[in-house]
């Protein structure tokens, strides 16, 4: 009997530190936060380290106690971190009164559910940019851009921030999600949180996303992905930012809206995957499948834009900074 009992105790003691021993592996991880269309939307900044651990710590199924004795946080303190992420829609009660993230969490255990899919699908998206390449380029003629930039200088930001990224956003959210984002703090916004890989520029969730920054009291643009942004400084975002004046924006908005086209139809054709994808993933008890969309299509971007590196139709740096004329 009391071999059983020792037997029970040093189980009960294995599993205790397996699972302290994963707490402390996700908190050592470094995560990218996105918030679409803009971080300011938020009431509190999501970018603070005790914010991103309690979602990332949520999301991988650890209680409250145990999270506010991981990170060594005192009750009123995590009484408060707990009430700003609920009053902005980041968290909520499941059917167990415990609190599970509403917002995209990527750790490691999600990549490898996702990452099949992510690289095959956006690999195929990224033939629609190909095969719409000499319509592409036509209207990049007619830019002022085009006069002081070839294609080839500009085509990170063309087959990156406007046939996939940026430029395509409302038509995502109205074309193909058919619904506005979730309602968080005083705005609207789509938020996730996934874990980076500062070594590998190709890792399939490195975003590429458009940032503002300010850069001697002026906004200045950059489309890049994670690793790339470490490189950012002051002085490479003061070379010569593109400038997109206000006709080349329309130019780029209707050129996004006829990409968006096949885009729209690939994505239909791709939706029964996407939700055998999320009915099968933790994501299905945490976010809408309207977010978990909008955030599998920011991935599938990305894949298409790494593709598209690789197969040399975007050359040139790996970075790109820009203003936009008002």
């Amino acid at each position: 009997m009391k071999k059983v009992v020792l037997l029970v105790f040093i189980i009960i003691l294995f599993v205790s530190c397996s699972q302290k021993k994963d707490a402390d592996q996700f908190l050592s991880n470094e995560y990218s936060v996105h918030v679409l269309p803009q971080i300011q939307n938020l009431n509190i900044d999501i970018r603070e380290k005790d914010y991103q651990s309690i979602l990332v710590l949520l999301h991988e199924k650890f209680k409250i106690n145990e999270i506010k004795e991981k990170l060594k946080i005192k009750d009123d303190r995590m009484d408060l971190l707990i009430n700003d992420l609920y009053s902005n829609g980041l968290i909520k009660l499941n059917e167990n009164k415990e609190y599970i993230p509403t917002c995209f969490v990527i750790t490691e255990s999600d990549i490898t559910h996702l990452q099949s899919f992510v690289q095959k699908t956006g690999e195929e998206m990224s033939g629609i940019a190909i095969d719409r390449l000499e319509i592409i380029k036509k209207e990049y003629t007619n830019t002022d851009l085009a006069r002081n930039h070839s294609f080839e200088n500009a085509s990170l930001f063309v087959l990156g921030n406007v046939v996939h990224g940026n430029f395509q956003l409302k038509n995502v959210e109205e074309q193909f999600l058919k619904a506005e984002a979730p309602k968080r703090g005083s705005e609207k916004s789509y938020v996730s949180i996934i874990q980076k890989n500062n070594l590998d520029e190709n890792f399939l969730f490195n975003l590429y996303t458009q940032k503002e920054n300010f850069i001697d009291l002026k906004v200045v643009y950059t489309f890049g992905n994670d690793p790339w942004k470490k490189k950012v400084n002051d002085s490479n975002l003061k070379i010569e930012p593109l400038l997109i004046s206000k006709k080349d924006q329309e130019i780029f908005n209707s050129l996004a809206d006829l990409i968006f086209e096949d885009i729209s139809n690939y994505l239909e054709r791709i939706k029964p995957l996407m939700v055998k994808l999320y009915l099968n993933s933790n994501y299905k008890e945490e976010t809408s499948f309207r977010e978990f969309s909008m955030w599998i299509y920011q991935l599938l971007a990305t894949s298409s834009i790494n593709s598209l590196f690789q197969k040399k139709y975007i050359t040139g740096t790996e970075s790109i900074s820009f203003h936009y004329q008002n």
